[in-house]
């Protein structure tokens, strides 16, 4: 019976203070996937720096195809692992809305024309 008790005890301080809790990703950072392409001679790619706001969180986005990167400053919306945005209108990129899914180490994002890319959370390609 004693046999019982302590290995009841111990499961249930080993258990118990995780059960029914959800590990949520950290949402601030920088996500990225920019890069200079030496054929080209070009900068691809896309990055993020999410930053806590009055509001929630704010990102700064800059997407590069080829030549100096498009940027905007946008609200961010976070439920639990799904981000989203949507870009100013006006530009390259005007109303152009991204979904995105939080995971440990990067951002996986979709644009509404159904291109997914993944961003490693990492530093910016400007450091």
């Amino acid at each position: 019976m004693r046999y019982w008790f302590w290995a009841l005890l111990v499961l249930s301080l080993t258990v118990g203070p995780t059960f029914g809790q959800t590990s949520k990703p950290k949402v601030t950072g920088v996500y990225s996937n920019l890069r200079y392409n030496q054929e080209g001679g070009d900068l691809l790619g896309m990055e993020l720096l999410v930053i806590p706001s009055e509001a929630g969180y704010t990102a700064f986005v800059q997407i590069a195809e080829g030549s100096a990167p498009y940027t905007a400053i946008v609200p961010l919306a976070v439920e639990n692992s799904q981000i989203s945005f949507t870009l100013p209108l006006g530009g390259a990129y005007g109303g152009m809305k991204f979904d995105g899914e939080l995971k440990a180490t990067s951002l996986v994002i979709k644009s509404a024309a159904g291109a997914n890319e993944t961003l490693r959370r990492d530093k910016s390609y400007w450091q």
